[in-house]
């Protein structure tokens, strides 16, 4: 999973899916980022990379914070 901002992509780490498919993730927002444009999940080799290779798979805006 990446957090990009302002064109930059961060690893937020390392998933994995069950036999079914299923997931759940938690990551904490890296501080140095500010705001973040967008999420995205690649697949990646185990143990996952410092840079995405792999094809986007679903991205979107995050939540905003509520006030």
């Amino acid at each position: 999973m990446w957090a990009i901002s302002a064109g930059k992509k961060v690893s937020m780490g390392p998933f994995a899916t069950t036999a079914d498919g299923d997931t759940v993730v938690q990551a904490a927002m890296p501080a140095l980022l500010g705001a973040v444009a967008a999420m995205a999940i690649t697949r990646e080799p185990s143990g996952g990379l410092r840079q995405p290779t792999g094809t986007i798979l679903p991205s979107g805006q995050p939540p905003k914070n509520p006030a």
